[in-house]
């Protein structure tokens, strides 16, 4: 069994869309979690820790927590998967009738549906919480669906898809950060004048540990531990 957390970076205010899912095999939770709460301190001891935090004063303990994923992928434990959709490309009225939530739900079905490719298991999905006309039930489903018909997968993998508040979950937090540091790197806010220093190193220190030397290519398929999926728009 594996659990599933996901979420996206900013939908409107950069080209690329980046979504990202922190995956750890369920068993491995606990001790997850435990090594998060303790690489936080003594600098982090309450709050939600997030991308958008990270500041020189906090550098150190964010690295730390990007640590904490690496040392449970190392055992591979935990993987971190990243879908990344060119906004420019995107077009709602000619394929989701004219509704962005829709598109945005159909990236979510393609990033989960990438995880019953990679894994034979059962899955357990956590998204961020976020308001809309979608159900999660439904999006279920129809993934469980698509897995019949497409993987020949009859015990259907998804057995749970629901909404978790980030705030109360440090997996959604480890994510935030994971997610973040690939978005930083593709939407090149590294190089503006005015480009936070502390998240320069913190996303050069995730792309060095992940071993990404650039996010234009699709990782290669023999590697599951850390994978960036450039989506390609029809």
């Amino acid at each position: 069994m594996r659990d599933i957390y996901a979420d996206e970076s900013s939908q409107t205010q950069h080209r690329y869309l980046v979504l990202g899912a922190l995956t750890v095999r369920t068993d491995a939770v606990s001790n997850l979690v435990t090594a998060i709460r303790a690489a936080r301190l003594p600098a982090l001891p309450h709050g939600e820790m997030k991308w958008t935090k990270v500041s020189a004063a906090k550098l150190e303990t964010y690295r730390a927590v990007a640590d904490a994923f690496f040392a449970s992928s190392d055992r591979d434990v935990a993987h971190f998967h990243a879908l990344i959709i060119d906004t420019s490309r995107l077009n709602h009225g000619r394929f989701n009738e004219g509704d962005r939530e829709i598109g945005f739900s159909k990236m979510v079905f393609q990033l989960l549906y990438k995880h019953a490719r990679l894994y034979p298991e059962r899955l357990y999905a956590y998204l961020d919480s976020r308001t809309t006309r979608q159900s999660l039930e439904s999006v279920r489903f129809m993934l469980n669906r698509r897995c019949a018909t497409k993987l020949g997968r009859q015990e259907f993998p998804f057995r749970r898809v629901v909404f978790r508040d980030s705030k109360e979950s440090d997996m959604l937090q480890l994510n935030d950060i994971l997610l973040g540091a690939v978005a930083w790197v593709k939407n090149g806010h590294g190089q503006r004048p005015d480009a936070s220093v502390a998240k320069n190193d913190l996303a050069a220190h995730v792309m060095a540990r992940a071993g990404l030397r650039s996010l234009d290519a699709d990782t290669p398929r023999n590697r599951t531990r850390f994978t960036v999926w450039n989506f390609r728009l029809s």
